[in-house]
């Protein structure tokens, strides 16, 4: 049968009109054909009438409102040939296989509900006297807000693209492309247009079997990443918010119409996860985030004095940001009633320990199974750390100053090295031990300290020297080390050092009047951030008396209960609660292996209610491992008093909630559940322990805090506000205050700021 003229099996759209979500038909039939080539139109071919028993809706996927004619929205089907929904899924199936569209009824202003329930396709299309137009996957369609000032008022509206459109202007203009598809991610209120290229350029695949990899030609891939973006505007006004490149065949596929199809959904989750594998990025942020609030000097930033004394204008009558200071000068020995002060360094203070209570448990480990190992007393304890400050002494030659590495698992051997290091008057580096999974990253860390610190020695324990001689690790290193060209030391492994029958005082081991002036470093805690670069913290005697000061005040500890260590026993916290708190307090110390933890979190909370610990510390991923495993819910752990939870930046909103509902059932207070802002350079900035009272929440305006204003607002009505929770109050001897970092002013409340500590 021969077709008419204007016989509706195919339509010319208006291409500008599709971008707001309108159908302006230009021809059919025939002339459609004819005009196929004009500039900014496209051709659409009809899919006919929909089945007789079948009911069919054109609905705005955003807003479930039934469209109305000449719109484009999901294509939803009713009918009774239709599958009833999934397989043991009933969320998805309530929400793809029945849903409800709603529609405007005449005299109501609210939309109202349809009984009938649809299927959604997830096609987008519109309907034209009967017959129906399918122009893609409603995945297959990006958005990007566009703004505009009209009679002095700001206009917004979405304008939609059709990733097939750009993936065909690409091809066409764009030389030496292989493959692409787009896809756009919502960040801040906003649709941000991502283009993923593959190009052979990208590869660095060897040219011949065996030879080098090719370098990559970033200025090349830096013009094709702007070739593209032009393309983009110039024909589409799409402003790329960014182009990822990558070789050929390596983003993830789909099959569409029978033929491999680059996965734009897949790649955005991996986007989400941060790992497609693109070799280049090139951003386009000025020219497609519209939303990024300038505040009150574009050009200096947040913290320029123009910005500034625009805020202090605003906040003329706050006060300055500061907190008091309470003085703790004299710290009482509660059992003997001595200052604690008239100490001067920690091993003086354990020698005083040895003299007056000798008998007393000093140091206890708990193993996997939950069984006490053989107890060390104070006596024992000055003769284990006399072996090994002996053994280091006469066997490695350790003089003053020396600097000696301690790589150690959590054990009693590191605390016996880390006290012997103080009486020799060595510097000592706490480091965990290397991970034989991860040697790219911890191999250069540990050459760069040995080089840096011009390490004597390295002082293990017997499961670390058994780690350091595994040959995986001893070439990496050796490799490794003759690529950096720094000397590896000798290791010395400490579990067994000769016996010894007499402890520090009597072999004449004592700390010199020199050693415990300011300045004179006793201790360099190392710790490296995310990106591997690394802050180097060193410590006198003096800090290490103040930081148990600040301990024992701040958190109430008394010798009455005993101290645990478990985690992170090199630096902070987790190092002074394993090496200092017992000997401070003149408490017992129960040390738990973090890799005994990791295979069974139940032993910590065993512990914490066997030994009735009152102050603890722990970190979120701890706690977060232990949740999984379903831990400690049966322990009765109401003598925990302070479950100090450390975090070096702002704390997970979701840690005390998750951390309160899991160990109700074990009595855990919900005031015990404490977090501490703790820094590289300050265990304890703030605490919230014993503050009794649950965390305090904020919702922030999130554009006031682009202009550095602090302005708190309802969550109801501001559902994109950021929440915030405290981080307590200053401890004992501490004091911060809230600097501008460029001015050097004190913050005035109602702005934000650096924080200095004095401690």
């Amino acid at each position: 049968k021969k077709k008419g003229p204007t016989e509706l099996t195919e339509i010319l759209l208006d291409k500008e009109a599709l971008k707001m979500n309108d159908v302006v038909v230009l021809a059919i039939g025939e002339e459609a054909s004819k005009r196929a080539n004009e500039p900014g139109t496209m051709r659409v071919g009809a899919f006919g009438y929909p089945i007789p028993d079948a009911t069919l809706a054109v609905v705005d996927p955003e807003t479930n409102l039934l469209c109305s004619p000449y719109s484009i929205g999901e294509i939803w089907v009713d009918s009774p040939s239709l599958s009833g929904g999934f397989w043991q899924l009933q969320k998805h199936t309530e929400t793809i296989f029945h849903a409800r569209p709603y529609r405007f009824v005449e005299g109501s202003p609210t939309p109202q509900l349809l009984e009938l329930e649809f299927l959604r396709t997830g096609l987008l299309g519109f309907v034209v006297e009967g017959k129906v137009f399918i122009l893609g996957l409603y995945e297959d369609r990006i958005r990007q807000r566009v703004e505009w000032v009209e009679h002095g008022q700001l206009e917004a509206e979405h304008r939609y693209f059709f990733v097939q459109h750009l993936v065909t202007s690409i091809m066409k203009a764009v030389p030496k492309i292989y493959d692409c598809s787009s896809f756009d991610s919502y960040v801040n209120g906003e649709y941000l247009p991502i283009i993923l290229i593959e190009t052979q350029a990208a590869s660095t695949a060897p040219t011949n079997p065996g030879g080098p990899p090719q370098q990559l030609d970033i200025p090349f891939l830096d013009s094709l990443s702007e070739r593209c973006m032009e393309v983009l505007y110039q024909e589409h006004h799409l402003r790329v918010y960014c182009v990822m490149i990558t070789a050929p065949n390596t983003l993830p596929r789909v099959v569409k119409n029978g033929r491999r199809e680059i996965g734009n959904m897949l790649c955005r989750r991996e986007f989400d996860n941060g790992s497609l594998p693109c070799v280049h990025v090139k951003f386009g942020v000025e020219r497609s985030v519209l939303n990024i609030a300038l505040g009150d000097d574009p050009s200096g930033g947040m913290w320029s004095y123009e910005a500034s004394m625009a805020r202090q204008q605003f906040l003329m009558l706050q006060d300055k940001q500061y907190s008091g200071v309470d003085h703790r000068e004299v710290v009482m020995d509660d059992r003997t009633s001595t200052p604690l002060n008239q100490f001067s360094n920690i091993h003086d203070l354990m020698q005083w320990r040895v003299s007056r209570q000798a008998e007393e448990l000093a140091y206890c480990t708990v193993d996997g199974r939950g069984k006490e190992g053989k107890g060390v007393n104070w006596k024992k304890f000055d003769q284990k750390v006399a072996g090994v400050a002996m053994y280091l002494k006469n066997k490695v030659k350790v003089q003053t100053g020396d600097h000696l590495l301690l790589m150690y698992t959590h054990s009693e051997d590191f605390v016996y090295a880390v006290h012997a290091c103080f009486v020799l008057g060595a510097v000592c580096i706490p480091m965990a031990p290397i991970d034989q999974n991860r040697l790219n990253e911890d191999a250069p860390a540990l050459l760069h300290i040995l080089a840096d610190f011009k390490v004597k020695a390295i002082l293990v324990n017997a499961d670390v020297d058994h780690l350091m001689k595994v040959k995986q690790v001893s070439q990496h290193i050796k490799q490794s080390a003759a690529i950096f060209k720094i000397n590896v030391p000798h290791t010395y492994n400490t579990t067994k050092p000769p016996k010894q029958s007499s402890g520090c005082r009597d072999l004449k081991l004592t700390i010199r009047p020199a050693w415990v002036q300011p300045g004179f470093p006793v201790l360099v805690w190392t710790y490296w951030t995310p990106d591997q670069r690394r802050i180097a913290v060193q410590l006198g005697h003096s800090q290490i008396m103040a930081l148990g000061k600040v301990q024992k005040e701040t958190c109430q500890m008394t010798s009455t209960r005993p101290v645990l260590g478990c985690v992170r026993s090199t630096i902070g916290l987790g190092f002074i609660h394993t090496c200092i708190m017992g000997i401070f307090l003149a408490a017992p110390t129960y040390l738990v292996s973090p890799v005994d933890f990791a295979q069974n979190p139940n032993i910590l909370f065993q512990t914490l209610s066997r030994y009735k610990i009152k102050n603890a510390y722990a970190t979120s991923q701890m706690l977060d491992h232990a949740i999984a495993r379903g831990a400690g819910k049966n322990m009765a752990l109401h003598e925990l008093k302070n479950l100090m939870i450390a975090t070096d930046g702002r704390p997970r909103v979701d840690v005390y909630q998750r951390v309160r509902v899991h160990f109700s059932p074990a009595s855990l207070d919900r005031t015990a559940i404490n977090t501490v802002y703790s820094h590289v350079l300050n265990p304890m900035v703030a605490s919230r322990s014993y503050m009794c009272i649950e965390p305090i929440e904020l919702h922030l305006d999130v554009n006031a805090l682009r202009r550095g204003l602090i302005m708190p607002v309802d969550p109801d009505t501001e559902p994109g506000a950021l929440m915030v929770q405290d981080s307590g109050m200053v401890p004992v001897s501490t004091q911060i205050a809230i600097v501008n970092p460029e001015t050097n002013q004190l913050c005035l409340v109602g702005e934000y700021g650096e924080i200095w500590v004095q401690s």
